[in-house]
């Protein structure tokens, strides 16, 4: 029955008394963004340059009795000045799914659960969040930080900086000993992301199961985290289906270590796939190196990073899919702020810089190279699937169907966030691309895009 995990959470909630209840409380997030675009293009009829206005409200109310609690949020999402036309990027793929209006918007039950834990249990079920990567915590103030911003969400995801968002039906069971966790889960991916059409309604043919191991150790860096997880994709939509020739069957074997102190890091994350992609059999692989340094001492506590990172493309030798499948990430944290790449057949090497120069303000800046690994596969773009029609990436290629050369491009990133108080903030930033012969390939008319936003988030307790 659909909807019915969301369904039973918001039931339980609307039907506990306020006795039963030891505690309640509730809130709202408002976000308001606008978004200005010069985009490369392919074709001279389509519109390079728009902007676009989005607003966003979350409501959440949340009870609890003991160590049981009931939490559901609802959302009003709208979007407004689309472009009819848009010449690439995600604002075409926000126009197409939602069947051309301009102005899409929808209230929908975004999450509605029941929780609850014990000494070494925990079980979340209903309608949830879910970012792989961060299911347990070291203790140490940054290499939390760091898991959270670099581990979460690489595969599994919220896409939260769209504004529909992505949420799953499901439940998660975890297990927990001293210093170390497994936890169990079971997720029905939903609609949303870009689509405000069917935001929130289940993708009846899409399922995605798996396991999760997560421990704490000393080593070689005084705290290690050790991370591994293995969860099978399996996609029978209409839209997998017509891109690939048959259903998306495809297991992912994930292992990291992040270790360090407070204030360093070395991160090393290696993934790699099995099973059938379409009529093809699938097997595919990506790994991911970083170091990190915050130097406390400095005025602004700058923190640099740098990295490398790399999934597999299709050589198109044998037969098989080698195109790492990127699953259902948030890739805007990843790959460059501006949208433009998924993580398969990519290299991407990346430097990140932050620094807080007031107490109530910070700037981030970062710059991308990014290049294809196969000259025979796609420059992949998205973040997974968001309706029943398509897989959810898109695979651009030049008219000869094989590339030529190798570099995509590059792209510079900047935010500034400054903080009014606890419940106000505001955001400004954007970023350029420029392209390499790749891009260039494809996007035939202007290769070279910029964008800038500005956005403010308003909480109330």
């Amino acid at each position: 029955m659909k909807l019915w995990l969301g369904i039973l959470a918001t039931l339980v909630l609307a039907s506990t008394s306020t006795e039963a209840a030891l505690a309640a409380k509730g809130s709202a997030t408002l976000r308001l963004r606008y978004e200005q675009f010069d985009t490369p293009s392919g074709n001279p009829a389509l519109d390079q340059q728009f902007g676009g206005f989005h607003a966003r409200l979350r409501l959440k109310g949340a009870a609890w009795h003991g160590s049981w609690s009931i939490q559901g949020t609802l959302q009003g999402a709208a979007t407004q000045s689309l472009p009819e036309n848009g010449a690439f990027g995600i604002n075409p793929v926000y126009l197409a799914a939602n069947d051309g209006d301009t102005d899409p918007g929808k209230l929908s039950l975004l999450e509605g659960y029941v929780s609850g834990h014990g000494d070494s249990w925990d079980l979340k079920l209903g309608r949830q969040s879910f970012a792989e990567g961060a299911e347990l915590k070291t203790g140490v103030k940054y290499l939390d930080g760091v898991a959270k911003a670099r581990l979460a969400e690489r595969l599994i995801g919220n896409w939260d900086w769209v504004n529909v968002g992505r949420r799953y039906d499901g439940v998660r069971l975890g297990a927990k000993a001293e210093d170390s966790r497994i936890e169990a889960f079971y997720m029905q991916p939903l609609a949303g992301g870009v689509n405000y059409k069917e935001a929130h309604e289940w993708l009846d043919d899409l399922q995605l199961y798996g396991v999760t191991m997560s421990s704490v150790r000393e080593g070689l860096f005084p705290t290690t985290l050790v991370r591994g997880s293995v969860f099978r994709y399996e996609d029978e939509r209409p839209g997998a289906i017509n891109a690939t020739g048959d259903e998306v069957d495809v297991w992912t074997v994930v292992g990291s270590i992040l270790g360090g102190s407070k204030g360093s890091d070395a991160l090393v994350w290696v993934a790699g796939q099995f099973g059938d992609w379409g009529n093809d059999d699938h097997s595919a692989w990506a790994v991911i190196v970083e170091v990190g340094k915050r130097l406390s001492d400095v005025k602004g506590k700058p923190q640099v990073r740098v990295g490398y990172a790399q999934a597999s493309g299709d050589d198109g030798t044998d037969g098989d899919h080698t195109s790492f499948f990127n699953v259902l990430p948030t890739n805007h944290k990843f790959y460059g702020r501006m949208d433009y790449n998924a993580f398969s057949n990519l290299r991407n090497l990346y430097a990140i810089a932050s620094f807080t120069p007031t107490q109530s303000t910070s700037v981030r800046l970062a710059a991308h190279t990014y290049l294809l690994v196969e000259r025979t596969d796609a420059w992949y773009g998205g973040s997974g699937a968001f309706n029943e029609n398509v897989l959810g990436y898109a695979a651009r290629r030049p008219a000869s169907g094989t590339f030529r050369n190798r570099g995509i491009g590059q792209e510079v990133d900047v935010d500034i966030t400054h903080t009014i108080n606890g419940n106000l903030k505001t955001m400004l930033g954007g970023g350029f691309f420029r392209a390499d012969q790749a891009a260039d390939e494809v996007l035939t008319h202007d290769g070279d895009g910029y964008w800038g936003y500005l956005q403010v988030v308003a909480n109330v307790n």
